[in-house]
């Protein structure tokens, strides 16, 4: 969820009074995110039954991962579709909010905002069904990225030398994209998602030593996080230094233009 509030505040900083589209297009984003987790999950394991390779550990959190994913994707497309329950969330999150300030809070203000934004978001979400196109160009471009995201571990093994079966692949990758979004570890995703994938690739390679599985966790890590995190840093300073420069701009703009008059 981090992830999608820090796009919400950086694009709706960058356009002001876009709050509610921004959020139906990150809300967009995570459900078809959700329904190709749950097709991958379904399609890999499917596979690796058919193979005969497919193991208890295996199967069980493929199946726990596809339920959960299944269960807040029907929640969250209940609250795209009903508008009185998005309100009554925020009314109950600012009203918790009140309970803890124990009133010294006033949020009335905040509270329009959010009905505002919520109105606006509803209203974006019922334009993007309009727009089949566009929507169907979104989903193509999101499984461009996901194949590219899971073709990283299958190279990786490549290189060293301990080709594995895509279904498998499949399957790990998205138990592994499932596990990264639980809060555990210290920041940037570390913890929790190397000692699953470590575990995961020393089973569906059974020629993979601990050591072996290890190695292809610390590549893949270097690719998919701290590769993304230092580019990552880089725009976000970028972004930062241009939102401290516009001011300063038009602070300049604005005594040029009144030492012209």
């Amino acid at each position: 969820m981090s992830g999608e509030i820090s796009r919400v505040y950086l694009v709706t900083r960058e356009i002001p009074g876009t709050s509610g589209k921004v959020v139906a297009s990150v809300v967009t984003h995570r459900l078809i995110s959700m329904v190709t987790t749950v097709a991958t999950l379904v399609f890999g394991t499917a596979m690796l039954l058919r193979e005969g390779q497919t193991n208890t550990i295996l199967f069980n959190l493929s199946l726990l991962s596809a339920i959960i994913t299944v269960i807040f994707l029907g929640f969250l497309i209940l609250l795209c579709i009903k508008e009185t329950w998005a309100m009554k969330i925020v009314n109950g999150i600012l009203g918790f909010v009140e309970f803890l300030s124990r009133g010294r809070w006033k949020l009335a203000k905040i509270r329009e905002d959010a009905h505002k934004a919520a109105r606006i978001f509803h209203e974006s979400m019922k334009q993007i069904g309009r727009t089949p196109k566009i929507l169907a160009e979104s989903v193509l471009l999101f499984v461009l990225s996901w194949v590219a995201s899971v073709s990283v571990p299958y190279f990786v093994f490549l290189a060293i030398g301990f080709p594995v079966d895509w279904s498998a692949i499949l399957v790990t990758s998205t138990i592994v994209s499932a596990i990264k979004s639980i809060p555990i570890g210290v920041p940037f995703e570390v913890g929790l998602p190397e000692i699953v994938m470590t575990t995961l690739y020393g089973l569906v390679s059974p020629a993979a030593t601990t050591q072996i599985a290890a190695t292809v966790t610390v590549l893949i890590r270097i690719l998919t996080l701290w590769l993304r995190f230092f580019m990552g840093f880089m725009a976000q300073q970028w972004l930062e230094y241009k939102a401290i420069r516009t001011p300063v701009m038009r602070t300049e703009g604005q005594k040029s233009l009144k030492s012209g008059s």
